[in-house]
């Protein structure tokens, strides 16, 4: 068996909420109380929810180092998505549809949270 083919029956063997896009995700996920549970905690969590307060899944993000070295280009599975980050200042930029959201986050040890809101429509 090639190495390439028992890599990608790994990845269909994994559970669908954790992401092999990049090796700084942990976890992506949290669709659902028990899913929420799951995720790892003392990382970098970003949650996306809409203006009513609900959670949203399918944000495309896009997160850069200092130095503009893309390192997570992905499509969420559901409101949290967990990294697992050096310590520094990375931009981020998330996008739902037409709307987008752009900042900065901040990478390392220790539990940091941040929440990005998008419109309902």
């Amino acid at each position: 068996m090639t190495k390439s083919l028992l890599v990608l029956l790994c990845l269909l063997a994994a559970p669908a909420t954790f992401a092999a896009q990049s090796s700084y995700i942990i976890y992506s996920g949290g669709v659902g109380l028990e899913e929420r549970e799951q995720a790892p905690a003392n990382s970098t969590r970003l949650v996306f929810i809409d203006d009513t307060g609900d959670y949203l899944s399918d944000i495309h993000v896009v997160i850069r180092d200092s130095n503009g070295n893309e390192l997570v280009n992905t499509m969420t599975s559901g409101p949290w998505l967990v990294l697992e980050l050096p310590q520094g200042r990375y931009t981020l930029r998330a996008e739902r549809g037409n709307d987008a959201q752009g900042g900065y986050i901040e990478g390392g040890t220790g539990t940091r949270e941040y929440v990005w809101m998008f419109s309902s429509r």
